[in-house]
């Protein structure tokens, strides 16, 4: 990951200094993808999976990268957000959607972590507050110059 975020870094500063014409497009285009890559990350499937339950886990990967990217947009926006919250302003807070496994799968990541503080959900109970980290700020900030 560091790598990426080195490469992102270095186009940054180019782009700051007018400078990004000088990078061949398909390099541009590369990194960007790479730092896409990063944040849809395909879903794990086990060595002796059914072929159905392999296309399964295929036919959600994109969608489930892009929840996680909606999801991440919401803690760079808000300082600290419980998964129920994030969901909420995500717009993903739907019946079928799974949004607080993709909150999950971003502390996983690194790219959001809890501070330490509860506050109460919809529900009565005590939900772990978290906030962007760096490096699933500098992510973010990448994927969307993409």
């Amino acid at each position: 990951m560091s790598d990426i975020v080195q490469h992102l870094n270095d186009l940054k500063y180019l782009a700051l200094h007018d400078r990004l014409a000088e990078v061949d497009p398909k390099v541009v285009a590369a990194i960007c993808s790479m730092a896409i890559n990063a944040i849809q990350p395909k879903p794990a499937v086990r060595a002796n999976a059914s072929t159905t339950t392999r296309k399964a886990a295929q036919s959600v990967a994109p969608r489930a990268g892009s929840q996680r990217h909606r999801l991440l947009e919401q803690y760079w926006l808000h300082d600290e957000l419980t998964d129920e919250e994030a969901g909420q302003a995500s717009g993903l807070r739907t019946p079928g959607c799974a949004y607080w496994m993709r909150c999950s799968e971003l502390r996983q990541q690194g790219f959001i972590e809890p501070t330490g503080r509860t506050r109460t959900s919809t529900a009565g109970e005590q939900q772990n507050v978290c906030r962007i980290t760096d490096e699933g700020r500098r992510i973010f900030e990448y994927s969307t110059v993409a």
